[in-house]
């Protein structure tokens, strides 16, 4: 036991040791914030002020984030027939594709599928309308899966148990099938509500957002506060990025910690509530499959129109490529390979606290999801002021 014992204390030094220098990384960044009242003002008192684009951004990611959670959930039941064993299970993971496109690939592939769209570029709410369904098309097929293989956990003996209690199919979506994806639909949530709300890749290649037609979001004030302000001074413009993107994460961090309990207490009240509510809600199997298909169908035909659409350009000399693509492959593994270590030692070093999602769980995850709601373009400069 004692040998146990200082194995995870080495663990935990370890797993401290690069949070430790992730934050000596920001140390640029944690140095120029200031907590002047003067410095907060000048933040919102401008003209071009910080305060309607993040509103925008907390809106939206708020509204994607809980769109993307409840339609994956909705679908997932939909799949209730389909388990491991099933001939059908076995192509789900075609699921996994658009996230592992990445966010320049998927706006590039739905700005040719839009080229011809009118309708998607007529006021700003059509386009954030526009953006969440890509948004769902990119994480919501990632959701979907993950939520079906957290469904398969449920035992056969749950199942039987409710069958011979004669529980309804109401009843067994909120007694059985809700509380086992109460704690990971709170996970993706904070997954989804940090990608919506750092959306910039997307908006900005496809929509062209901006200022002047109502559409820029958070992540793309500061870009352009900070590229103008570099024409005047460099040193200047990262001060008064440090100070915008310290206020950024803040309110990203409240709202976020208040949503999370907010939708949980939602969780917990509906799954307590005692309903006559009797109808035949869990699909029979010939729907499980079709929505299977049509789910497949969905994911591919994006893909395949936008092979179809540049089949030309794919006759070009791929070798051009090569240096990029290899680089790119390094860099990908490479922080694939300390994602997985970092995970798994965290789940060695503190296997009380990640045994199971609950308040203690959430709050240490709530904290490592923090250190990613720097703004991506601060840790950006961060590199160049390292260099």
């Amino acid at each position: 036991m004692r040998n146990l014992t200082g194995h995870y204390s080495w663990i935990r030094l370890i797993i401290l040791g690069i949070l430790g220098m992730y934050i000596i990384y920001n140390i640029p960044f944690i140095t120029n914030i200031s907590l002047d009242s003067e410095s907060w003002q000048s933040l919102f008192t401008l003209q071009d002020g910080l305060d309607v684009p993040i509103l925008r951004s907390l809106l939206l990611a708020l509204v994607q984030a809980i769109f993307l959670v409840f339609f994956s959930l909705l679908i997932t039941i939909l799949l209730f027939q389909i388990n491991l064993l099933s001939s059908e299970s076995k192509y789900l993971g075609i699921l996994l594709i658009p996230v592992v496109l990445g966010n320049v690939s998927v706006a590039f592939l739905f700005k040719l599928l839009l080229l011809d769209s009118y309708w998607a570029f007529t006021s700003p709410f059509s386009k954030f309308l526009s953006l969440t369904y890509i948004q769902f098309w990119q994480y919501g097929s990632l959701f979907i899966y993950l939520f079906w293989l957290n469904q398969q956990t449920i035992t056969q003996s749950t199942w039987d148990y409710a069958h011979a209690v004669k529980l309804n199919d109401y009843e067994k979506i909120k007694d059985i099938l809700i509380p086992k994806q109460r704690n990971l639909s709170l996970l993706l949530f904070i997954v989804a509500f940090i990608f919506c709300y750092y959306e910039d890749c997307k908006m900005q290649f496809i929509f062209k957002a901006s200022r002047g037609t109502d559409t820029e979001l958070v992540n793309q004030w500061l870009i352009r506060t900070y590229q103008s302000d570099t024409l005047l001074n460099a040193n200047i413009a990262f001060s008064y990025l440090s100070q915008a993107a310290f206020y950024v994460l803040i309110v990203a961090l409240i709202i976020l910690i208040l949503s999370l309990f907010i939708l949980r207490k939602f969780i917990v009240f509906w799954t307590k509530q005692r309903s006559t509510f009797n109808s035949k809600l869990l699909p029979p199997i010939w729907m499980s499959r079709l929505v299977c298909i049509l789910l497949l169908f969905w994911v591919i035909t994006p893909i395949a129109f936008g092979f179809y659409t540049q089949r030309v350009s794919l006759q070009l000399n791929i070798r051009a490529l090569m240096p990029t693509l290899a680089l790119t492959t390094i860099a990908a593994l490479l922080s694939t390979i300390l994602a997985v270590f970092f995970s798994m030692m965290s789940r060695l070093a503190w296997q009380k606290i990640l045994s199971n999602f609950n308040f203690s769980s959430m709050f240490f995850l709530v904290t490592l999801f923090s250190l990613i709601l720097v703004p991506p373009i601060t840790l950006l400069v961060l590199g160049c002021k390292w260099m």
